[in-house]
């Protein structure tokens, strides 16, 4: 008897946002999910896809953000993306 595991993909678009909103870099991510930068990278270009153990571990560490997280824009951290590379503050 054959039995079939349920196989839970992770978008790439969806894995970088998760990443974007959280505030991590490559770096941080890579570290909480034990693989190297370049892997995810690889995985946010779609070049290739999580193993089983690196997609348990992304979809735990996805059900564990604060709600906060998960509720920010993509606008406000394209804004704040903007600004902490330019060096400047929203003027007042």
């Amino acid at each position: 008897m054959k039995i079939s595991r349920m196989r839970t993909e992770i978008p790439p678009q969806k894995l970088k946002e998760f990443r974007i909103k959280a505030g991590w870099s490559w770096a941080q991510m890579a570290k909480a999910v034990g693989v190297s930068v370049m892997t995810v990278y690889r995985w946010e270009t779609g070049k290739v896809r999580p193993s089983p153990l690196a997609r348990r571990r992304l979809l735990h560490l996805m059900k564990s953000i604060p709600p906060a997280v998960k509720e920010k824009s993509s606008l406000e951290i394209e804004l704040s993306d903007d600004r902490s590379r330019s060096g400047s503050s929203p003027a007042t």
